[in-house]
This record gives C-alpha cells, sequence and structure tokens, in this order.
C-alpha cells in the first residue's frame, strides 16, 4: 500500500499543530507563530483581522479595540500616537490636535465644547480662565476684560452693565 508522506506549509495566516492533516485560519487578534504550527495575539498595541499573517500598529488617532481585531478612533477629548495601546485623556482646557495624536490648549477666553472635540467662546458676560474647561460669571460689582480670561471692578461711581461686559453710570440704562 501506498502512504503519502510528503507535507505541506500551510500559507500566510493559517496554522496546523503537529500531527494536524489541515490548516486552519487565526481569528482576529491573533497571527500564526514563526513555525506556523499555533496562532499567538497581537501585542496591545497592535490589531489582526482573521488569516492575517501579521500584526498592525493602528493608524494615528486610533487604538485597537479589546479583541485587537480592528481599530477604534479615539472620541471626546482623547488622543492617540502611533502606536498606542490606549487613549489618553486631554487635560483641562485643551482639546485633540486634528491628526487625534495630540492635545492643544484653547485660545484665551475659549473652552473645549461639551463633546471635547473643539474649542467655543465663553457666552456672553462669562470668562475662562486659562486652562479652564468651563466658563464662569463675574463676581459681583466686575466685568469681563477685553480678552475674556478676568474680571476687573468697574470705577468709583459705575457698576457693571446687564450683560457684564461694560460699566455704567448707577441708576442710568447708559453703558459707557
Amino acid at each position: 500500500s501506498f502512504r503519502n508522506t510528503s507535507c505541506i506549509r500551510c500559507t500566510y495566516g493559517k496554522v496546523a499543530a503537529a500531527g494536524s492533516d489541515k490548516c486552519t485560519e487565526c481569528p482576529a487578534g491573533n497571527v500564526p507563530s514563526g513555525d506556523r504550527s499555533t496562532c499567538v495575539p497581537c501585542r496591545p498595541n497592535e490589531y489582526a483581522w482573521a488569516g492575517s499573517q501579521a500584526c498592525s500598529p493602528c493608524p494615528p488617532g486610533a487604538v485597537p479595540d479589546a479583541n485587537r481585531s480592528h481599530c477604534v478612533k479615539c472620541t471626546g477629548a482623547t488622543v492617540a500616537t502611533p502606536g498606542s495601546a490606549e487613549c489618553r485623556k486631554c487635560g483641562d482646557g485643551q482639546v485633540p490636535t486634528p491628526s487625534g495624536t495630540d492635545c492643544r490648549r484653547c485660545n484665551r477666553g475659549q473652552v473645549p465644547s461639551k463633546d471635547g472635540q473643539r474649542c467655543e467662546p465663553c457666552g456672553l458676560g462669562m470668562i475662562a480662565k486659562p486652562g479652564s474647561s468651563v466658563c464662569s460669571y463675574c463676581e459681583a460689582g466686575r466685568v469681563v476684560t477685553g480678552d475674556r480670561t478676568s474680571c476687573m471692578p468697574c470705577p468709583a461711581g459705575l457698576v457693571p452693565a446687564p450683560n457684564n461686559m461694560t460699566c455704567m453710570y448707577a441708576g442710568s440704562s447708559r453703558e459707557l
């Protein structure tokens, strides 16, 4: 009787354990070992689709999902540099850069939007202290400075106008 004793090497992305008669595809998040005898997981900062021959880093601004099967874009006020395993939160008063790899400080008088993706000016009569993530009103008797980062008192004989942006004569509706 004739017995087939020749072996063939599994194609890329597939493995076969010793003694096995078929090659199987590695699941997502795993790739073949060097000798193609078993599947090995990708490192925490890499991903691989099912049947991949090698793990890959995610593009800037994205990280591997929990199964390391694909990349997910960082959301909100978070960023990721190439090769990152997790999204990193931006600091107070900061938003992601367009590339999603770094954070930038909002301009004077601005704070991060509710979704954390862009900077927005404070509302009328409000200020944003440098590095702040929230707008706030001036204390009683004070008005907003031109750069909208601090408050200043009105000169003697004047009071803040209803919009807290300028001073006016007490008892008058006329703003200076």
